[in-house]
């Protein structure tokens, strides 16, 4: 996964590992997305920070949005364990994202972006 400058902007961009063709690539949703907090693989999605302290899911596969969230501070680093996402900002504060049934539910059925706690 990168972040590439486009003439539109700033776009994340999927390769596989020969780097031979892109596989998706989808434009930031708006300005303020910084490479700062680099794109992190989690689960099934691509997570992405946004110094507003949004932050949006798009799936592995296809790059298509699943969810999006929002913490205090400007995102500065992006991780996760099997049952949660952490979302670490400039202002010092680690958000923890737990992984609820509703997000990962069955295939095909509804996703709803998790809650923050702190």
């Amino acid at each position: 996964l990168f972040f590439v400058n486009q003439s539109g902007g700033l776009a994340i961009q999927s390769v596989p590992l020969t780097l031979d063709r892109v596989v998706w690539s989808t434009s930031a949703p708006g300005p303020g997305w910084t490479s700062f907090a680099l794109p992190y693989v989690w689960r099934e999605w691509v997570v992405a920070g946004q110094e507003s302290g949004e932050i949006v899911a798009l799936r592995v596969v296809d790059g298509g949005r699943d969810w999006e969230g929002k913490v205090t501070g400007r995102i500065a680093g992006i991780g996760g364990d099997e049952t949660a996402l952490y979302l670490g900002t400039t202002n010092g504060t680690l958000y923890r994202y737990p992984l609820p049934l509703e997000v990962m539910g069955p295939p095909g059925g509804r996703r709803d972006p998790p809650g923050a706690l702190r």
